[in-house]
């Protein structure tokens, strides 16, 4: 994450280093028609990039921003519906298990998909009582190898070695705050989601 945001920062200094010569320049000349139109350019730009303030809670806000630039970024549309308050009773690094693998897997998912059909998926997140919902939903373009005695998926990719663990993850911080992991693979589509109960104050 930290390499993608340098990345990204640096390319962003290069265009904005382009764009104001290219103002700079038509300012000189005193083109005002074509410098009008360039600053109406950059402008729709700036309003066409999508909110990177998903939510108050700084760690979910991270993943969030980062996965979803990914899908943007592979061609898939991302909907989400997503509520959090700034602190919550769970660390930051079991948040992140959950929330980075299950979209991680969507992603992947989505990777699969034949020439012409839509990519997509969905993330919710919000406060339901005593627990805190974490879900996400996305397109299915093959079988589902499901273990009823685990309550897990296999892998379907082919080095297992390195693959394979992001839902045993999942459903461990799951187990851990009284909850389960659960999933659900219907005709077309996967969806996988928890509720964390939230420890009670001491």
């Amino acid at each position: 994450m930290v390499q993608e945001s340098d990345e990204s920062l640096r390319r962003m200094r290069h265009e904005t280093v382009n764009h104001y010569t290219v103002l700079q320049k038509l300012s000189q000349a005193g083109a005002w028609d074509r410098l009008e139109k360039y600053l109406a350019g950059l402008l729709a730009d700036v309003e066409a990039v999508p909110a990177m303030a998903y939510v108050a809670h700084p760690a979910i806000n991270a993943v969030l921003t980062i996965m979803l630039a990914r899908a943007q970024k592979l061609g898939i549309k991302a909907e989400y519906e997503v509520s959090a308050p700034e602190i919550l009773p769970f660390p930051d690094t079991e948040l992140c298990t959950v929330l980075m693998n299950l979209l991680q897997n969507a992603l992947d998912a989505n990777a699969l998909a034949p020439e012409g059909e839509k990519k997509w998926l969905r993330v919710s997140i919000h406060i339901r009582g005593a627990h805190l919902y974490i879900g996400v939903e996305n397109p299915r373009f093959g079988p589902v190898k499901y273990n009823e005695e685990t309550g897990l998926c296999h892998t379907t990719k082919e080095d297992r070695t390195i693959h394979g663990y992001g839902l045993k993850a999942v459903q461990a911080v799951a187990q851990k705050y009284q909850s389960e992991l659960l999933l659900e693979f219907p005709d077309g589509l996967f969806s996988a989601a928890t509720a964390l109960q939230m420890p009670e104050e001491r």
